[in-house]
């Protein structure tokens, strides 16, 4: 949970919004070789998929 000022929020969620953007990106990008498909916290992609974890994300 957030427990900064607002101000400090918005700016999260403009950094969010960036490195979002940056991901459909990759992700338009990654659909040029192969469908891309995401569902039950994985993107799965031609030989491969990205994975979430407790830690973060990996590729497997």
């Amino acid at each position: 949970m957030f427990t900064g000022t607002p101000e400090q929020l918005r700016e999260k969620e403009r950094q969010a919004r960036r490195i979002a953007d940056q991901i459909a990106d990759l992700l338009t990008d990654l659909q040029q070789h192969g469908q891309v498909t995401a569902a039950g916290g994985a993107v799965d992609f031609p030989g491969g998929s990205i994975r979430s974890s407790s830690t973060g994300w990996y590729v497997r």
